[in-house]
């Protein structure tokens, strides 16, 4: 029972964990969204002064009118997320809570260093094979008390009468008899019953070790997927924090120029974009990174120790 228990503590945690870091994530967009609103509010205003004073061309004014509207779709967009996102932290918690309180875990387990090391790790303590092995167990233990039937039984049969002096003849002692034997008992032919429960129950055994079979499958490919989003998105993030500042000083340096008149608005409205997308690109991956640390914990089943 205490392996199925901590089957749904893993799911329950596995759940929860999912739900806190998705408000997290949903919040850092929104906040990103915000970012990006403003400063496409700075652009449309800039451009609309220009279009009034005569310099600006109409084009400029619609270029910067539809980046701010996407902005603003954008960030309409985000907050419903985060709304959807706070609203499955709470169903899983049942607790009111802030959202933009919630603090960044720290992740302190040390990962086994390699995938095989995890997955041997997981064959020996996953709850889930726990269960299965104890499934087998029980079958087998059926089957040896059914096997039991083809055995003979032997019982100890003990019997004594006890002569009355009363009614016995004068000068004739009372005596007393006791008889102890063994009694054998074996059933030579059941209608081929016991034979047919035995093979129902040795099926039952080789039924429980093909899912111990399926299990432990299970349990490699949910371990790989994981192990690969932890590799993948590690490289990923590093990669995209270079990346991102780059975009970032490719935006300040063009949107300084655009408010000198030395660049035009679409290439600030293309850097704005540019810079926009590789940074929810970044916290996409570090939230996703996050989230195949624990993913790993819940593959080799303990998570909810966690």
């Amino acid at each position: 029972a205490k392996f199925y228990l901590k089957e749904l503590q893993n799911e329950l945690a596995l759940r929860y964990v999912q739900n806190y870091i998705n408000v997290l994530k949903t919040n850092e967009m929104l906040d990103l969204s915000n970012e990006s609103y403003n400063m496409s509010e700075d652009m449309y205003k800039k451009t609309s002064r220009k279009v009034e004073m005569g310099y600006g061309t109409k084009l400029e004014y619609e270029r910067a009118k539809g980046n701010l509207e996407e902005s603003s779709v954008n960030l309409s967009i985000d907050k419903l997320s985060l709304e959807d996102a706070t609203q499955n932290l709470y169903d899983n918690i049942q607790e009111q809570f802030i959202s933009s309180s919630l603090t960044y875990p720290i992740f302190s387990y040390n990962l086994p260093n390699t995938q095989k090391e995890a997955l041997g790790y997981a064959f020996l303590n996953h709850p889930s094979v726990m269960v299965s092995l104890k499934n087998i167990d029980v079958a087998i233990f059926e089957q040896k008390r059914e096997l039991k039937s083809f055995h003979p039984n032997v019982n100890l049969v003990a019997t004594y009468r006890l002569n009355d002096a009363s009614y016995k003849e004068n000068y004739i002692d009372t005596s007393n008899e006791y008889k102890v034997g063994l009694e054998l008992v074996y059933n030579l032919y059941n209608g081929g019953k016991d034979f047919a429960n035995n093979k129902k129950l040795l099926q039952t055994i080789q039924e429980k070790k093909i899912l111990l079979q399926k299990t432990n499958q299970q349990i490699s490919n949910k371990l790989a997927l994981s192990w690969n989003s932890y590799l993948l998105n590690s490289e990923k993030l590093e990669k995209l924090e270079k990346f991102v500042k780059t975009r970032k000083a490719v935006l300040d340096s063009t949107y300084q120029e655009f408010t000198l008149g030395t660049r035009d608005l679409g290439s600030v409205v293309d850097a704005h974009l540019d810079y926009i997308s590789t940074k929810r690109n970044v916290i996409s991956t570090t939230y996703d990174l996050l989230l195949a640390h624990y993913r790993i914990l819940d593959s080799i089943g303990i998570l909810s120790d966690e």
